[in-house]
């Protein structure tokens, strides 16, 4: 096969439901924080306001359909953290 036909790699990007969820969170998260981070950065080091914690409650919920409290992310301060919470609640949802 001639080179230049061949399909180009693909970007890497989440591979599995977990990953492309932590990437949603990850991405959701930053945007109302107003900075890159990782899924494992510490929202509340990175900026992460009471007013910002309302938003990014309210983008997850829209966003992924789960309903988080201020608890939540005391309790899961990463993007990774949430992400899994999330996950957990999805799958222990009751299918509609």
């Amino acid at each position: 096969m001639d080179a230049s036909r061949a399909p180009m790699p693909s970007a890497p990007g989440p591979r599995t439901a977990a990953d492309k969820a932590a990437a949603q969170v990850t991405e959701i998260c930053g945007t109302i924080i107003g900075a890159d981070i990782a899924p494992g950065t510490d929202l509340f080091t990175c900026g992460l306001t009471s007013l910002n914690m309302v938003r990014l409650i309210g983008a997850l919920e829209r966003d992924l359909g789960v309903r988080l409290t201020t608890l939540d992310i005391h309790d899961h301060p990463t993007a990774g953290g949430l992400a899994a919470l999330i996950a957990e609640r999805l799958a222990a949802a009751p299918d509609e």
